[in-house]
């Protein structure tokens, strides 16, 4: 199935494989997703994030802070998040991309 994945795609799964590893996890969960967006400086994920307020390191330390099964998004955090990406897909829109990157 990783095979499927657009080459973009893979990167952000490989740098979240990397991220789990070096915070000691055992699996990928989305906190180590959003820091493989996070390394992606380039890409559409990286810009929507960063919108929001995320950064790698902030992430890291919010990462690090959470105690197993305490969840990795806030209720405020998920709103920001939340807003952010209806922010950019108004702006996909609006420039005629379908909301598509």
């Amino acid at each position: 199935m990783f095979e499927r994945f657009s080459r973009d795609a893979r990167s952000v799964v490989v740098s979240a494989h990397t991220e789990a590893a070096a915070l000691g996890h055992d699996s990928i969960g989305p906190e180590h997703l959003f820091l493989g967006l996070l390394e992606q400086t380039d890409g559409a994920g990286f810009a929507v994030l960063s919108e929001a307020g995320l950064d790698a390191a902030g992430v890291r330390r919010v990462v690090l802070a959470r105690r197993p099964g305490q969840g990795f998004l806030g209720p405020d955090d998920a709103a920001a998040l939340l807003f952010a990406l209806m922010r950019w897909r108004g702006r996909m829109l609006s420039a005629g991309s379908g909301g598509k990157a």
